[in-house]
């Protein structure tokens, strides 16, 4: 990733490694304790180069501690959001890709802040990186949640903006993060999610085509996802999208994850369950039920722009999730980590006033 900077500067190229090895195993806090370098490289990335392109501007941890929320601010004043979950035997950093979205979905509070700019394939890295750090300093100081593993282990872009309207950057960012001499992460252990542009889709499945795939379906027919998710839905044909991931499937032979949000009154009916078990039924794919997350406790489920969004209570998901079992639908209840901190799918927002209120 330093490649530029170490020929810009006549270093021998053995450098490269070298730095690399300091940044992404070692996991140093700051190039003074790179000490496989010599003190004058060590000096000039100090003056000259950031360790990291963004900068931690709040973190909360859930009550649970397995999910960790943090706000940060990018070089030119904007915001993100990233989130750390913390399991047994993985933990996954859910990265964004985009300062706001333009998507619009009906459900996400990221579309409502509408589309600022792309980030880069550096500042995505950077949001692996900065957990990557602090989960080794919690390590060292024997801090980390009971049976919690130190190193990152998965990567999912489900955070704020569409990856898909940022291909170049989240594809250089997946190479960073898969090569050996970085992170080394395996492509099957990245995921990416999309609402669904079929075009850009395409592309990036034929430069990564064992990379995880997960479709933010949450409607089992056109009308529905135009009233979803209409920016994307329009343009973008939900039969079309189908084959493309039938495809998917077929060629890699890796199940499709297909994201549900399940919104009462509004796609949880017992013939959508129908609908959906019709459109999935050929290929490799699992379903993943996500009880809608209102976007933030002090929020309301009223939107101004459109219907009331509410939560099922627990008789109406369960009995969506079972309907879809007799129908032989492979389905699970995601379990919402960190959404008492505002950290759960379609809560993210990137507001640090917001943020901090929350």
């Amino acid at each position: 990733m330093f490649e530029n900077i170490v020929k810009n500067n006549g270093w021998s190229t053995f450098r490269s490694k070298q730095i690399n090895h300091a940044f992404f195993v070692e996991l140093i806090n700051d190039w003074s304790e790179a000490s496989s370098l010599p003190k004058e490289v060590r000096s000039y990335l100090t003056t000259n180069v950031a360790l990291s392109t963004i900068q931690a501007a709040d973190t909360q941890i859930s009550r649970r501690r397995d999910t960790i929320k943090t706000l940060f601010r990018l070089a030119d004043g904007h915001h993100i959001e990233s989130v750390l979950m913390m399991h047994r035997d993985r933990n996954t950093v859910c990265v964004s890709s985009q300062v706001g979205c333009p998507v619009g979905c009906l459900f996400c509070s990221t579309g409502k802040l509408g589309f600022q700019r792309n980030l880069t394939a550096r500042e995505i890295v950077d949001q692996v990186m900065f957990f990557a750090r602090r989960l080794n300093n919690m390590s060292q100081a024997n801090t980390l949640p009971a049976a919690t593993k130190s190193p990152i282990t998965n990567v999912v872009f489900m955070g704020m903006g569409e990856p898909m309207l940022n291909l170049e950057n989240v594809s250089t960012a997946i190479k960073i993060l898969t090569d050996e001499q970085m992170l080394g992460l395996g492509k099957r252990k990245i995921t990416v999610s999309t609402s669904g542009y079929i075009r850009p889709l395409k592309q990036f499945l034929s430069r990564f085509p064992h990379i995880g795939l997960a479709i933010s379906l949450h409607a089992p027919t056109q009308t529905g996802r135009e009233m979803i998710m209409p920016h994307v839905a329009k343009n973008n044909h939900l039969d079309e999208l189908l084959q493309v991931c039938r495809d998917y499937s077929r060629q890699t032979k890796r199940r499709v994850s297909y994201e549900y949000i399940l919104i009462e009154d509004i796609n949880d009916s017992l013939e959508q369950a129908h609908q959906l078990a019709h459109i999935l039924h050929d290929h490799l794919f699992f379903v993943n039920l996500i009880p809608y997350n209102s976007p933030g406790k002090n929020s309301t489920d009223v939107k101004k722009d459109g219907p009331v969004l509410k939560k099922p209570n627990t008789f109406r998901v369960n009995r969506f999730k079972q309907e879809l079992i007799q129908l032989g639908v492979p389905v699970a209840v995601r379990v919402a980590m960190g959404s008492d901190i505002a950290g759960a799918c379609g809560q993210l927002a990137g507001n640090k006033k917001r943020c901090l209120a929350d």
